[in-house]
């Protein structure tokens, strides 16, 4: 005889590190991020150039306030021409020349930062510089519209110093260009996705391709630590196959991987195409059943369907 079910209390969907007291309505809803930085993991600070495209959810907008706290803005545009700005506290607010509604444009901030939320250093052998986005500390490293409740598509240029290389969401369309102060990195992803999922990690590391299954894998790993990776995900192949049967839906991005984090206080982010780990779980290779680590891939896995393709 089956037990009935047991009651439920209702919950929110708010986590406790989400910040649901300080959101401010929007007139404006953000539908792509361009993010252009300079950074390196040895010296803490970044200095860079973010574009908003948004759309006016009404008539008659003159005013629109992005969240951005420890950092300072040198300088704001609308579609390329210079607007006053003011800050206060948690954010600051443009004056915009007044936009019609459904009209579009690109709110364009310089600004410079030296978090200690949402960009993180790790000095020492391996410097490494990373982000955790999640739930909503992105603006303290640049100004954005910080909430979940935003799908964006994005873009992130990074410029970091030679012997380094940048990864983030989606596709590479440019990697290790050289340019005036080291090497640019041009990572592209157009399926919208909420804004805490966006990832930077600047480190030494090097990419471990596996093409065995239908989506190229390419994982991120430490110097000589190759072939640990490759046994750690041998079975994400699988892993995908299986995920795809139970919800009916195909990966839903181009390419997948993991990059591994030093000092992450969690043990995996599910950032859009690019989940962070923590390093701790890069163990030898016949090591990996007796830590039982597939479940952590295979849990942040699943969170590219229930999570990020659908989110918030």
């Amino acid at each position: 005889m089956r037990e009935a079910p047991a009651p439920v209390k209702a919950r929110t969907f708010h986590e406790d590190a989400a910040r649901p007291d300080r959101r401010r309505p929007l007139a404006v809803a953000p539908e792509h991020l361009r993010l252009e930085v300079r950074v390196d993991p040895r010296s803490p600070g970044v200095e860079g150039t973010v574009r908003h495209r948004v759309r006016a959810l009404v008539g008659g907008i003159d005013r629109v306030p992005l969240d951005a706290e420890e950092l300072v803005v040198h300088a704001a545009r609308q579609d390329g021409e210079p607007v006053p700005f003011h800050l206060f506290d948690g954010g600051i607010e443009l004056h915009l020349r007044g936009l019609d509604q459904d009209q579009t444009c690109e709110l364009e901030l310089d600004f410079t930062a030296r978090p200690s939320l949402g960009l993180f250093f790790v000095d020492g052998d391996r410097p490494q510089a990373w982000t955790q986005g999640a739930m909503e500390d992105h603006h303290h490293w640049f100004p954005c519209f910080d909430a979940p409740e935003h799908m964006v598509t994005s873009e992130v240029i990074a410029t970091v110093p030679e012997g380094f290389r940048a990864v983030s969401n989606g596709v590479p369309l440019v990697e290790d260009e050289i340019v005036e102060g080291g090497l640019r990195f041009h990572w592209s992803h157009d399926t919208p996705h909420a804004l805490y999922l966006l990832t930077l990690v600047v480190d030494d590391s090097v990419c471990v391709v596996d093409e065995t299954g239908d989506v190229p894998l390419h994982h991120y790993v430490p110097p000589g630590r190759e072939e640990d990776a490759r046994i750690l995900f041998a079975r994400v192949p699988q892993m995908m196959d299986f995920f795809a049967e139970a919800t009916g839906l195909s990966y839903p991005y181009p390419r997948y991987g993991h990059v591994f984090l030093q000092q992450f206080v969690w043990g995996g982010m599910e950032n859009t195409t690019l989940t962070s780990l923590t390093d701790v779980a890069l163990v030898e290779g016949r090591h990996v059943a007796e830590e039982d680590l597939e479940r952590l891939v295979a849990h942040e896995l699943a969170h590219q369907w229930f999570g990020d393709l659908i989110a918030p």
